[in-house]
């Protein structure tokens, strides 16, 4: 299989020559809106080998804020998971759940949902999956479960939005409807919706944990419990280590109060997540070297994420420069 970098470059060449073919046009906009019947050809703007060259630190530079939020999350969880906090932290939960430890799987999805609902949870999720992870493979799923919960969960909610501002409030308004009169309908979407996701999640979990080799994932998950080691391993919970999951978990809440209230955005979220990093660093003790050293690990780690989403965010820059997006 190719990789993502190249796929998304395959696609850049794709849209490129399709601009030489594709007619150019555009709308006139109020407020940033389109207003509908204003259609009108402009003149043709074809890529060609220097735009597509180009394209890639276009694309950066658009999603610039959302790269850096992803890297920050990477450098953060690179300290805490020195830390050990994690780790220890997720050992008592699936030994505190033990047979009722599906339980996990539709409280965590329904919050997510919740989020995807009503404030557009999406970005937002990236740094959960590299958390409940861990939680799913050692409760014995596969790290597509945990995959799943986050981002099937959030989606699931979003595509039911009920009072989500992107993608109901502002549709709304282009349309002149005020309030939300559809709430009722958008409830019932919500549940219908949601109920099918989680059940579907619940009984694919189900089928892998009771034959593993069923998994999608099963060849690389194998790695990934031998670096984790066995789940009752006689993890020590440190007092440091429960101080760090209190400053995670309160991180957590401002992070929801800033986007529900505040209208926070990225660099607001990425700020957040910096200082929990430093946090939890100073709360085990390391040095200014060692926070930096692991806060660096991180970011190498999420790097992927960051440079998918610069290159995709390229496709959309040639779409965008040629007329025919």
């Amino acid at each position: 299989m190719p990789t993502a970098y190249t796929i998304l470059f395959l696609l850049i060449i794709l849209v490129a020559l399709s601009t030489w073919f594709i007619p150019s046009g555009s709308y006139d906009y109020v407020d940033g809106v389109p207003v509908a019947g204003t259609y009108h050809a402009t003149q043709a703007n074809p890529q060609g080998i220097g735009d597509i060259l180009k394209a890639a630190f276009s694309g950066f530079y658009d999603a610039v804020d959302v790269c850096v939020f992803i890297l920050m999350v990477g450098g953060f969880l690179g300290v805490v998971m020195k830390t050990g906090a994690i780790d220890a932290g997720m050992r008592r939960v699936v030994r505190r759940f033990k047979s009722k430890d599906i339980l996990v799987i539709p409280i965590a999805m329904l919050l997510f949902a919740l989020g995807g609902s009503t404030f557009g949870m999406a970005e937002e999720t990236l740094p959960f999956f590299a958390i409940f992870l861990p939680i799913m493979i050692a409760m014995g799923f596969d790290s597509l479960t945990a995959f799943m919960i986050v981002f099937i969960g959030a989606k699931a909610g979003y595509i039911a939005s009920t009072v989500n501002p992107f993608s109901v409030l502002i549709a709304q308004g282009v349309i002149g409807i005020t309030g939300n009169p559809q709430l009722w309908l958008r409830a019932i979407m919500f549940v219908v919706i949601v109920g099918l996701s989680i059940g579907w999640v619940v009984l694919y979990a189900r089928k892998v944990r009771k034959n593993p080799e069923l998994s999608l994932t099963f060849h690389d998950d194998k790695q990934k419990r031998l670096d984790m080691g066995a789940v009752d391993d006689d993890v020590p919970f440190t007092t440091a280590q429960k101080w760090i999951l209190v400053v995670f978990l309160a991180g957590m809440a401002l992070i929801v109060w800033g986007l529900v209230s505040q209208g926070w955005y990225m660099s607001e979220l990425s700020a957040v997540f910096l200082a929990m990093g430093l946090l939890a660093g100073i709360i085990a003790r390391f040095s200014q070297q060692k926070i930096a050293q692991e806060f660096v690990v991180g970011l190498k780690d999420f790097a992927f994420s960051a440079i998918v989403i610069g290159l995709a965010r390229g496709v959309n820059h040639v779409l965008t420069e040629g007329m025919i997006s």
